[in-house]
Formats: structure tokens, sequence, C-alpha cells
């Protein structure tokens, strides 16, 4: 084990049989002062400043997509296909296969990222979010076309400001975007880039995120009013508008700052995280809360919901990602691998695949394995493989771990002194 400049603490796991690295953790904080690994389950318990419980056994990565600094991921029409990072692109589109996946589309700057798919898997849009708040220059969207044999550019058009948040509506006929500094959001005809109409917002002071809702006739935003965020007399609401107009349907507020969101497949509900670390569950119609749940010991950054199931991925700043049964609430599974906060999740249009981005981390993408061949909704256990006889020390980091560490960071190891 190590503690790092900034109070993270580091774990490396190697096979005790055969002295193989297993994997690396990365995210508990402050010093250390005991350890130990369960013999039957292989959960790692570190206990010191903060005590925090780890999963040996789950799922690895499948894919490690490595590219530009700003990673993306979304799949489209295809657990296949999926938009990630390569090379010196953040979101170019590929084609997963065992090994290196097969390139299919790259955008015409690596800078493109945070794409949108359409639910029908149609059409997929693309921008080039500056990388600073202070950025001015709008740049092109670009609109494609899935006709099932070859990718085709539908359109290219201006954004009518610097953006940073592109969300398609479900049949793909019109674009939500967010303005860089948060302050303004829009309905644009992806098609030929013309305004449609924009988003209400008196009072209110930044837009966080976006999702559609009932097919397609309304829009739920998660926003900061009548003052900026942390100030006297600020407030978080959650706002309904009406997709054709524009016009605020209905608000309720929040006592915590939420960030993220993910629509349920069905369009009836949706769920919102933020910084109280819990995730809620609410009525698309009412706003009203129907569920809640601690998810993480971090602030929540990705929300994603599974396309059949009622399974919620979730992704936070502790540098985890975790599988959620929505019935019950109860965890199924922890995801590790991340190295940086985790900003996207997607699932593949079938669910069989996870994929999780964000900022100075690659693309991954998992498996996850549950009992048989497909997910089991009476007990949900996963299926068992066998707990590798596992050994966690302080002996030192290995070369691969110390290579994604950022450049001029250091680190000591950590005392188990009690």
């Amino acid at each position: 084990m190590a503690v790092l400049a900034d109070g993270r603490q580091a774990i490396q796991v190697w096979d005790a049989n055969t002295g193989a690295p297993l994997q690396t953790l990365l995210g508990g904080s402050g010093s250390v002062s005991d350890a130990s690994v369960h013999p039957l389950s292989g959960e790692l318990v570190v206990a010191g400043q903060n005590t925090r419980a780890w999963n040996l056994t789950g799922t690895p990565e499948k894919w490690t997509l490595r590219g530009g600094g700003n990673s993306s991921i979304a799949f489209w029409g295809s657990d296949d296909w999926v938009f990630a990072a390569l090379g010196s692109h953040n979101a170019a589109l590929q084609k997963l296969q065992p090994g290196s996946p097969d390139l299919l589309w790259k955008p015409p700057a690596g800078s493109y990222r945070r794409p949108s798919v359409s639910a029908d898997g149609r059409f997929a849009a693309i921008g080039d979010p500056p990388n600073n708040i202070f950025a001015i220059n709008a740049k092109d969207v670009l609109l494609l076309r899935n006709p099932g044999t070859q990718i085709e550019q539908a359109a290219v058009f201006k954004a009518p400001y610097a953006l940073t948040l592109l969300r398609l509506s479900p049949g793909g006929d019109r674009l939500a975007t967010l303005e860089l500094k948060r302050e303004r959001a829009d309905l644009i005809d992806p098609g030929t880039g013309k305004p449609l109409s924009r988003l209400e917002g008196k009072d209110v002071k930044k837009f966080w995120d976006l999702g559609w809702l009932s097919g397609g006739q309304q829009l739920v935003g998660l926003v900061t009013a009548k003052a900026d965020r942390g100030n006297p007399g600020s407030e978080e609401w959650i706002v309904l508008w009406d997709a054709a107009t524009g016009k605020v349907v209905q608000t309720t507020t929040n006592r915590t700052a939420m960030d993220v969101l993910a629509v349920a497949p069905d369009g009836r509900r949706f769920a919102e995280a933020g910084a109280d670390k819990k995730v809620r569950i609410r009525d698309a119609a009412t706003l009203a809360v129907q569920q809640e749940f601690r998810a993480h010991d971090g602030p929540i950054t990705a929300l994603a919901w599974h396309p059949t199931k009622p399974i919620m991925a979730t992704a936070s700043a502790d540098l985890s990602v975790k599988l959620w049964n929505l019935e019950t609430g109860r965890l199924l599974e922890e995801l590790r691998g991340v190295l940086t906060v985790p900003t996207e999740l997607a699932f593949s249009p079938s669910g069989r695949r996870l994929g999780c981005a964000g900022d100075g981390d690659p693309t991954r993408i998992w498996e996850p394995e549950f009992a048989g061949s497909e997910l089991n909704l009476a007990g949900w256990a996963k299926k068992l493989t066998g707990v590798p006889t596992i050994a966690v020390g302080s002996v030192g980091l290995n070369g691969d771990f110390r290579s994604t560490l950022s450049e001029g960071m250091t680190y000591q190891p950590a005392s188990l002194d009690a």
C-alpha cells in the first residue's frame, strides 16, 4: 500500500501463488492502520482515517481504450459499435472484437467528444467542446446516420455557442444543447442546425444535466436557481420543460446539489444524483421520489440505466463504478480499474456491456457476469468463478501502475503500525 501526495491510497494486489499482479486499487483516502482479507469472500478491508471495504473479485475490464485526454463512451445501435478513445481522438467509432477494436469512423479532429445517440440507434451527434470556460468560438456539430451498412454524415452545422453537452431526442429529430458556461440550453433541428426553441430559464443560474422523457415530449433538467451554487439564497431545482415550446411545465426543489441524471428506457422515471452520494429514482410526471439509496463514499458523477433490466450503474469521485438492483436497492457488483473521476457511463443496447470514461483516463468496457447467461431476476447472484488467493502488500507499486500516476506526483509507503 502507499499514500499518494494528494492523500489517496494506492493498493497493489498480487496472486499469492504466482506473484502475478491482479489489480491496482486507487481511491481510498487518509492514513492506513491495518488491512485484512476475508478468507471466503475475498473482500479487503482497509482501516485507518477512513475505513473502506474493497471487493477484490469483481469483473475486470475487457477493453481499455486509450486516446485523447478527455475520453468518451457511447454505444451506437449495437453492443459492438462504440464511440471511445483512440489514439489522439477522444471519441472515435470502433467495432469491439477480441484484441484491438476495428476503427469504423473518426471525426475530423481529436477534440470531438461527448457523443449522443438516439434511442432508436439511427442517429448520433458529436461536438467539439472547448477545454475551458473562457472559450467563445462556436464549433461544428456533426450528425451521423447509421443505415445498418456504413456510416453516413447526415449534416454538419455550427453550434449556436461554445457548448458542453449534447442530448439527441429518442427519434433523433431534435437536439438539446447546453452552453459551455451552463447558463442557457436550447433545442435545435440536428438536420439543419436551425434553432427551434430556448429552454425557459427564469431565475436559473446554471444547467447541469438534461434528459428526454415520455418518448421525446418533455425534457427534464437539473439546475441551480436564484443564486450561484453554494451562495446564500441558491436553490437546487428539477425542471420539466415542454419539448415543443421550451416552456416550463413543472419544478421541484432538492435539498442538495444534483449533477447527473439518467432516464429509464420507458421514459416514465429518471434517476438523479450528486453531492450527497445518494441516488433518487423519481416519477417523470410528478417528480416525486419513489426510491432513494446511498450508493457511494463520494459525490456521484455519472449514471446509466440498464436498457432491459432494473439495474442502475453509478460512478463516483471515490473512483468506483457500481451496479445496483433497483428492485431491492442492493449492490450487485463493484467494478474496478478507474484511476480518475468517471464522468460518463453507458450500457450497450442489450445491456451486456458497460462502458466508463473520464477526463485523463482511458475508456473502459466491462462485461459483468451474473448467474447463467442472462441476468437472474430472482436472486441476482453472481456466477461463482472461484476466488484467487491474493496478497496485499506495501512492498512497492509495479511499473504499470507507476506509469498511470501524473508526472511529478510523489508517493510514500503507508504505515501499518497500530
